[in-house]
C-alpha cells in the first residue's frame, strides 16, 4: 500500500516526464497495482541516473 502511494506521488511530482507519460503511468499504476508501481519507480530509477551521467 506505502509503496503504491509513494509511486503515485513520484508520478505526479516527477518534472522529467509528459504530461502523456504521466496519463499513461497513472494508468498503469492504478489498474495493476503491484508491477505498475514496481514498474515506474524502477523505470524513474533508471532515467534518473541516465540523466546524472550525461551532465
Amino acid at each position: 500500500m506505502a509503496i503504491g502511494i509513494y509511486a503515485l506521488y513520484q508520478c505526479i511530482t516527477n518534472p522529467h516526464i509528459t504530461t502523456t507519460q504521466r496519463i499513461v503511468w497513472l494508468i498503469i499504476i492504478l489498474s495493476v497495482p503491484l508491477f505498475g508501481c514496481i514498474g515506474y519507480l524502477l523505470a524513474n530509477k533508471t532515467n534518473k541516473n541516465n540523466g546524472a551521467a550525461k551532465k
